[in-house]
């Protein structure tokens, strides 16, 4: 098996974050940060990383966090399409946030258009108040 195969078995493996394992998922993302500095083909990881976050919506990442960071190298590179899922499944702080940085990097009228759509769906779902009312900022911030 490959590393990076490795990689995804051993992230699938963690299902709640708490003091005991943030080390190791940190070791793992700053392995991907490397593995990536080498162009490898490590996309395939964005999906476990994001299902971390989904199952741990109240785990202080930190700001932005180092799976955060992680997640935020495959922008232009897989991220626009990942994100959305995630966001779909359960939005949490983090997703929504990368969200936001992702409509403030784009200049595209259409792509900020599908953006905020994003967001306004959020509002529609069953999610704690707390996001709600991050979401209905953020929708007044580029409205």
């Amino acid at each position: 098996m490959d590393r990076i195969a490795e990689i995804k078995k051993e992230i699938e493996s963690i299902n709640t974050i708490d003091d005991s394992n943030i080390i190791r998922l940190e070791s793992l993302c700053e392995e991907i940060l490397a593995l990536n500095k080498e162009d490898r083909h490590t996309s395939i990881l964005m999906e476990p990383l994001f299902r971390i976050l989904e199952r741990n919506p109240e785990y202080d990442f930190g700001m932005p966090g180092l799976i955060v960071h992680t997640l935020e190298t495959y922008y232009r590179k897989g991220l626009e399409e990942e994100l959305p899922k995630s966001l779909n499944r359960k939005p949490t702080f983090y997703t929504i946030w990368m969200l936001n940085r992702i409509l403030n990097g784009t200049s595209d009228p259409k792509e900020q258009e599908r953006y905020l759509e994003m967001l306004k769906a959020i509002l529609r779902m069953d999610v704690p108040d707390y996001l709600k009312e991050q979401v209905q900022h953020l929708i007044a911030l580029h409205a």
